[in-house]
């Protein structure tokens, strides 16, 4: 009865498991079809490829391209986007804003984003992007807001390294911020 019970729940489960896919980024010059022997060379291709529960990798290297969400995910089925090794992580350097999360169910895990003290938030996370998890990324060198969360709801922010959010000059201070979060409910 047992060995019946597993046969049909893995049944039942290999179909949603089959249909996650990964897709690979790279900053080369020439675009592919997203498979690691021939990866994107933008974000965008990645985001408009990726469904529900599929896995875009970022290779190492510097992007000068930011990164905006296209779909959301879903329960169970987030769209991760996360560095391919984590011991040599991607730097996305865009002068300005480098992330922009107005999608749901998106996990961005082990990248450097760099505002390069642009007059833009460095990570923008707006009111469709409910549940995001922002995970042991660092985000650094913005004038304005390390994240700026504008009403997205039950957003995670862990392990994550803010810092060099200056703002104005030295003999006139502007406001910056590493978190910046208006109407979120936890």
């Amino acid at each position: 009865m047992r060995k019946i019970f597993y046969t049909f729940s893995l049944l039942i489960l290999l179909p949603i498991l089959s249909f996650a896919a990964t897709y690979y980024v790279d900053d080369s010059g020439s675009n592919g079809d997203g498979s690691l022997s021939n990866p994107f060379n933008n974000f965008s291709d990645a985001l408009n490829a990726a469904q529900p529960g599929d896995v875009i990798m970022v290779l190492p290297g510097t992007y000068s391209q930011d990164i905006n969400t296209e779909r959301s995910g879903q329960p169970g089925q987030r769209i991760v986007i996360q560095a391919y090794d984590p011991a040599n992580r991607p730097l996305i350097s865009t002068g300005g804003g480098a992330l922009s999360i107005d999608h749901s169910y998106i996990t961005v895990d082990g990248l450097i984003f760099d505002g390069e003290f642009d007059g833009s938030d460095v990570v923008k996370i707006s009111s469709g992007g409910d549940n995001t998890i922002l995970r042991n990324c660092e985000i650094r060198n913005g004038t304005k807001d390390g994240i700026d969360m504008n009403e997205a709801d039950d957003v995670l922010i862990e392990n994550c390294e803010i810092h060099h959010m200056l703002g104005g000059s030295l003999s006139n201070q502007v406001d910056a911020h590493g978190i910046v979060a208006t109407g979120e409910q936890t």
